[in-house]
């Protein structure tokens, strides 16, 4: 909506859309991530599981739903034949991006997860 119809949209309005959807997107993804990286901080701490063998599979919860996603929509919008770029699926592009980095940033400064996602489940605790 923001970004306006294919066909009579202005440059700036599809950025703004895309930006829009991105923010959006990105912060409750980071949401998901933040969970799973405090989930695995709160299962390493004990002797019964290895960080070793936790964290890449806490690596691969937390991407590959949103790789999928990215995925099915670009197949989506690719099976449309559509000239025009799809915002949703700009944005989820940004998206992806931000929960690589935002998993790292997770993993090596638990104190960023507290700052906006302090309501998340195991987040601070």
């Amino acid at each position: 909506m923001m970004a306006g119809a294919p066909g009579q949209r202005t440059l700036k309005r599809f950025y703004f859309g895309t930006v829009v959807a991105a923010l959006g997107q990105s912060y409750v993804y980071l949401a998901f991530t933040a969970f799973v990286v405090a989930w695995t901080f709160y299962k390493t701490q004990g002797d019964d599981i290895t960080g070793w063998l936790l964290w890449p599979v806490a690596f691969l919860a937390a991407i590959i739903p949103i790789l999928i996603n990215w995925v099915r929509a670009k197949v989506e919008n690719d099976a449309e034949k559509s000239q025009h770029a799809n915002p949703q699926v700009e944005a989820l592009n940004i998206t992806l991006l931000i929960a690589l980095v935002g998993f790292f940033v997770f993993a090596f400064m638990p104190s960023v997860m507290s700052a906006g996602w302090g309501w998340v489940p195991y987040v601070g605790s």
